[in-house]
């Protein structure tokens, strides 16, 4: 099951891409038996790409029609990846 977290992380890396120490709104969408599992996934996956201290603010489960693979939109991108990876992300450009 898919499910969407619009939530918020911290960026810890200090390599130019994010402010180190900002804190980012964050469009995250997992893979998972149940809300737990992705929860536990995104957090992983958050950690493996340099963010820290995930906060969801609100989760909800995956219903909808798979989007269209030809679409740019960063939300249909972010789903197309969880369901090819279970892990999918966008980034909101500015900080909290």
């Amino acid at each position: 099951m898919i499910y969407c977290f619009l939530s918020s992380a911290e960026y810890v890396l200090t390599d130019g891409f994010r402010n180190h120490g900002a804190r980012y709104p964050l469009l995250i969408v997992a893979d998972g038996t149940d809300l737990e599992e992705a929860i536990i996934r995104a957090d992983r996956e958050l950690r493996n790409l340099g963010w820290a201290e995930l906060e969801i603010e609100r989760s909800k489960r995956f219903t909808g029609p798979d989007p269209d693979p030809a679409s740019s939109d960063p939300v249909d991108q972010a789903l197309m990846d969880a369901r090819r990876s279970g892990f999918g992300m966008v980034i909101y450009t500015d900080r909290i």
